[in-house]
């Protein structure tokens, strides 16, 4: 869990200067950041071994991913750590670890599935995905946010790029883990006879899938394994091992980096209430808030390059044949490229990260990652955040929208009159946000009449709101309702429930207070026997003899 800045303890330059990502110093894997910092400060080209160097600064990241110079080709590491195995022939034929000209082949290939019309063609039903992930946490007395709901985003998004049944879902992420798993510097010899075992069995259901596929093609505008198996260059198709290796890529590319992506920027929105509130009453801020959450904690912390030649970073000159780990996570808290780069600012403005990379290798599936960061992360903070739910909280409390008023918007509201129902109406974003069951039930009697609101108050969340959307609209047989606007949107707004945390409620309450302070004539507090009024915390008020 990341530590607050103000209370890092900076590791010695005795300790840097011993520092090894094989044997990695303790609290490293937890925060690694102070180490970061040194390194950058004292040994910002970090010689690991004698051909292998850590980079922390982020302009020497960034030479390092645009230089051809350096080469993801993993066959010279990879044939020592994973001999003659299914593991070797993975990792050394998808997309990731190869340079040109297999690698422009496949990538072309790749992206242009995954272009803006087949991405945005996917939020609706990535909307719909997180409602049900939602609603399956709600009927849980507690949930996993990473296991039950960050993890899932990704696997259901890939495998519909992939046009997978749903009820063959259900062992991709277990195959991913393990075949990632075995990237570890030193893996055990069960970590890669499981890793060898997940890449024949995802082989042999992918062989099978295929084969369906051919028969019976989708839309490769869409279908990326329908693209990949029908698309050309230059005349030439991809092999049967190139095919299936690199949709197993695509499935572990996009599936451990999201979840991170997701799962992190969960825990950073929470931990930071500042910036929540902000995100609350900015959410045009989302896109924004994305990119930093990326920054501030990249999902991807590390990668490497091998140097082909001899080229020179910094003042240091490096051979070819080098191993250069490349610090994604040092080089997007460098102060030199980022103004308090250890604070979360969403909306900072330019953010020119690397959590993608750079370059020709510049991550393929960036725009949908930042898809599903953008509709995941936003929602779920906001509503757990609104009950003041932790991170580490199991997810067992009723969640209710965050809603950051100002006011003076309120007292201004007030004073003119002003009819929300001229200026509002429920959209998307609107329901997105509503996630307490207790809430919605209130609304369906606000909006459909108590009787209706009795008659479901045991059912899901999603169809509380479709009977609320049904009424408002007068779909389904349901009587229209015009012109309704929620009470914490009026003027003056109420709340639907006693349990306060109403942005809007409590700014109409301090501009009560202050225009009942200024109309109401005062005692004088200096009199003997005088009393001052002094309103509490919660808006009640109690007297107090004056001194």
């Amino acid at each position: 869990m990341p530590v607050d800045p103000k209370n890092l303890i900076e590791p010695s330059t005795d300790a840097v200067a011993r520092f090894r990502l094989i044997d990695p110093p303790a609290g490293f894997v937890d925060d690694p950041y102070p180490w970061y910092a040194q390194l950058r400060r004292d040994s910002p080209v970090h010689r690991l071994s004698e051909r292998s160097y850590f980079l922390s600064r982020y302009d020497d990241v960034m030479a390092a991913y645009r230089d051809p110079r350096t080469s993801s080709d993993k066959k010279a590491e990879f044939t020592p750590k994973f001999g003659d195995s299914p593991l070797l022939e993975h990792h050394t034929t998808s997309l990731v670890f190869n340079d040109p000209p297999l690698h422009t082949r496949v990538r072309r290939l790749i992206m242009g599935a995954l272009n803006q019309r087949a991405i945005k063609k996917m939020e609706q039903g990535l909307i719909q995905l997180i409602d049900e992930l939602l609603d399956d946490i709600e009927d849980q007395n507690s949930a996993d946010m990473i296991g039950d709901f960050s993890a899932r985003i990704p696997i259901e998004v890939i495998g519909n790029l992939l046009d997978m049944p749903r009820d063959e879902r259900a062992p991709l992420r277990g195959w991913s883990l393990a075949i990632l798993s075995a990237l570890e510097p030193g893996p055990e010899p069960q970590v890669l006879e499981t890793g060898n075992q997940a890449v024949i069995d995802f082989t042999d259901y992918l062989s099978r899938l295929v084969h369906d596929r051919r028969q019976t093609p989708g839309d490769p505008a869409v279908d990326v394994l329908t693209r990949l198996i029908q698309g050309e260059k230059d005349g030439e198709k991809l092999t049967e091992a190139e095919l299936l290796h690199n949709c197993i890529f695509l499935l572990n590319a996009g599936h451990e980096t999201t979840t991170n992506l997701i799962g992190n920027g969960l825990h950073a929105l929470i931990s930071h209430r500042d910036q929540l509130e902000r995100l609350a009453a900015e959410p045009t801020l989302a896109d924004s808030a994305v990119e930093e959450l990326l920054r501030f904690e990249s999902p991807l912390q590390l990668n490497n390059r091998l140097t082909t030649k001899c080229m020179t970073i910094g003042d240091t000159t490096i051979p070819a044949g080098t191993f250069l780990t490349l610090g994604v996570g040092a080089a997007n808290r460098d102060p030199e490229q980022f103004e308090r780069s250890d604070q979360l600012d969403i909306g900072r403005s330019p953010n020119n990260h690397v959590a993608f990379g750079q370059g020709r290798h510049a991550c393929s599936g960036m725009n949908v990652a930042r898809l599903e960061g953008r509709i995941a992360s936003g929602p779920i903070a906001l509503a757990y955040e609104s009950r003041g739910v932790t991170a580490a909280a199991a997810v067992d409390a009723p969640l209710q929208p965050v809603m950051e008023p100002r006011a003076a918007v309120d007292a201004v509201g007030l004073h003119i009159g002003v009819d929300m129902a001229d200026y509002w109406q429920a959209d998307t974003a609107f329901f997105e946000l509503l996630r307490d069951r207790d809430i919605l039930g209130r609304l369906v009697a606000d909006v459909a009449g108590e009787s209706v609101a009795a008659s479901n108050a045991s059912e899901k969340t999603k169809i509380l709101k479709a009977i609320i959307r049904d009424t408002l609209e007068g779909n389904h047989g349901r009587d229209k309702r015009d012109r309704w606007v929620p009470r914490w949107m009026q003027f003056p707004p109420s709340a639907y429930s006693q349990r306060g945390g109403v942005g809007t409620v409590a700014a109409n309450a301090k501009v009560a207070a202050a225009k009942a302070q200024h109309e109401t004539p005062q005692p004088d507090p200096d009199a003997l026997g005088g009393v001052r009024h002094l309103p509490d915390d919660k808006g009640e008020g109690h007297q107090r003899l004056a001194a």
